[in-house]
């Protein structure tokens, strides 16, 4: 399972698949964009809900892999 640590905490972890994920409509962007609450600075645009979202979890799972280190 992919893990997120918190603060460099070994203690203080996160499975990624626990993050609240979410895809909208954006008007401006004639896109669906998907967010990830525990990540607010990243987000993923593409032409439909189900590759809004797999872009946002791959994007959390590479900024996972960053944190990790």
């Amino acid at each position: 399972k992919p893990i997120i640590r918190m603060n460099n905490d070994k203690d203080e972890s996160m499975d990624i698949n626990d993050c609240h994920y979410e895809v909208k409509w954006s008007e401006e962007d004639r896109q669906f964009v998907g967010t990830v609450q525990e990540f607010p600075s990243l987000s993923w645009l593409d032409d439909s809900p189900e590759a809004s979202l797999s872009g946002i979890q791959r994007i959390v799972l590479e900024a996972a892999s960053i944190l990790d280190k």
